[in-house]
């Protein structure tokens, strides 16, 4: 996928890290993003994997900084 981000993808991106701030478990946030992505027809797999790596390295980024 292309480096830069989509408009879908960045809004779906920013909407589940809120969700995960908002959260006292954003891994479970992030699951459930995870598979509502996997039942629509709107996703290819190569989307939610992208998006899955964003999300989750955004989170080990605050986690490392001690702000999750």
């Amino acid at each position: 996928m292309d480096p830069k981000l989509t408009p879908k993808m960045e809004a779906n991106v920013l909407a589940c890290l809120q969700d995960c701030d908002a959260s006292a478990t954003p891994y479970e946030v992030v699951q459930e993003y995870l598979e509502n992505m996997q039942a629509s027809p709107h996703w290819t797999e190569a989307e939610i994997g992208e998006f899955q790596t964003r999300v989750l390295r955004a989170l080990l980024g605050r986690a490392r900084k001690g702000n999750l």
